[in-house]
C-alpha cells in the first residue's frame, strides 16, 4: 500500500500549509496548523481498492509578521510502478519563471501550467534550454467535456506524450512552442474548459 508524502520544512519564518481535494476552493482536508508539518495519503485503502481520485491542492503560506521560506517535497514510499517513466502528480509551471529538471535517457517528465491571468486572446509560450544535447518538448491542449474525457487524455498523454501531444518540437537543444488565440486547439480561459 503506497503512501503519499508531502511535507514543507521551514527555511525561514512560519510557513504554514492546507490541502484541498479536487477544487482549490474546496473545503480543507488538511490544515499544518493542527495537523503538523506532513500530510500522508494511502494510494489504497485496507483491503486494496485504490482510493485516490481527483487533484490535490496545495496552499502555502506565511503565518506571522515575516515572509516565509521554506521547501516543500512530496513523495511515494515505495516505487508504483516498473517504468519509472510513469507518475502520479507532475510539478506546476509558473508564469515567466523557470525550473530546473533532469531525466536519464529515453524518459520524460510532466509538468502543468494553469495561466493566471484572466486576459483574453493571450499567448502562451513553453520553450525548454537543453543543457547537454537535443531534447523533446510535447504540449496538450484542455479539451472541452467532461473532467474523466481530460483524465483520459491526460493519462494518455503521460504514458506516451509523443502520440497524444497537440503541439510538439522534437530533436532541438531549444525547443519552443508558441500557442496564439488564431491557433486551431487554443481554448479560451473563459471557455469554462
Amino acid at each position: 500500500n503506497a503512501t503519499l508524502r508531502l511535507s514543507v520544512t521551514p527555511i525561514y519564518g512560519n510557513p504554514t500549509f492546507e490541502v484541498m481535494k479536487d477544487d482549490e476552493d474546496s473545503g480543507v482536508i488538511f490544515n499544518s496548523s493542527s495537523g503538523g508539518d506532513t500530510w500522508r495519503l494511502a494510494l489504497t485503502d485496507l483491503r486494496g481498492d485504490v482510493v485516490v481520485s481527483g487533484a490535490y491542492f496545495v496552499k502555502v503560506c506565511a503565518a506571522g509578521p515575516h515572509h516565509a521560506q521554506f521547501r516543500i517535497q512530496a513523495s511515494w514510499d515505495q516505487p508504483l510502478s516498473s517504468d519509472t517513466s510513469t507518475k502520479l502528480g507532475f510539478g506546476m509551471l509558473r508564469d515567466g519563471e523557470a525550473q530546473m529538471g533532469s531525466m536519464p535517457a529515453d524518459k520524460h517528465d510532466v509538468y502543468m501550467y494553469m495561466p493566471a491571468t484572466s486576459e483574453e486572446n493571450s499567448s502562451v509560450r513553453v520553450s525548454v534550454s537543453s543543457m547537454g544535447g537535443n531534447c523533446d518538448l510535447f504540449v496538450l491542449a484542455p479539451s472541452a467535456g467532461t473532467i474523466d474525457t481530460f483524465r483520459d487524455r491526460l493519462h494518455a498523454f503521460i504514458e506516451d506524450p509523443a502520440a497524444n501531444a497537440d503541439w510538439k518540437e522534437v530533436e532541438k537543444e531549444a525547443p519552443e512552442v508558441l500557442i496564439t488565440p488564431s491557433d486551431a486547439k487554443y481554448v479560451p480561459l473563459n471557455s469554462g474548459v
